[in-house]
């Protein structure tokens, strides 16, 4: 995300010890600050939605080559990388209309990014 690497160079203090990002289409009807209170005592580096694993056959997957040649690890669906979701499902559930989404059970841990909140050792 473009702005956890702009607040990660320009944030304000420093002392945060956690930053919520949400992008500017999100839609909530709720109650906000009961949202973010209910994560107040939650203390993963990474809070997010959708995680699934995205292989070779992802239409975005050579893009990553680079950082897989610099070691980039991968995942598989059983692996433990997320605390709340097991097995992590595969793109295969929402396939793309080009059949790009196939069920690949190793690859990148791919994630929607609506709403996450992020640690201060992510930055």
């Amino acid at each position: 995300q473009y702005e956890a690497l702009w607040w990660r160079h320009c944030r304000p203090t420093g002392r945060e010890k956690h930053v919520w990002f949400v992008e500017d289409d999100a839609f909530f009807n709720g109650n906000v600050s009961s949202f973010l209170d209910a994560y107040s005592g939650e203390g993963a580096d990474l809070i997010s939605s959708s995680f699934r694993i995205a292989g070779a056959k992802w239409w975005n997957y050579a893009s990553f080559n680079k950082s897989l040649s610099k070691g980039l690890k991968l995942f598989d669906t059983t692996s433990r990388v997320v605390a709340n979701v097991s097995p992590l499902p595969t793109l295969k559930p929402s396939p793309c209309e080009d059949n790009s989404g196939a069920d690949d059970r190793h690859g990148l841990v791919f994630r929607q990014d609506v709403v996450e909140r992020y640690s201060a050792r992510l930055f």
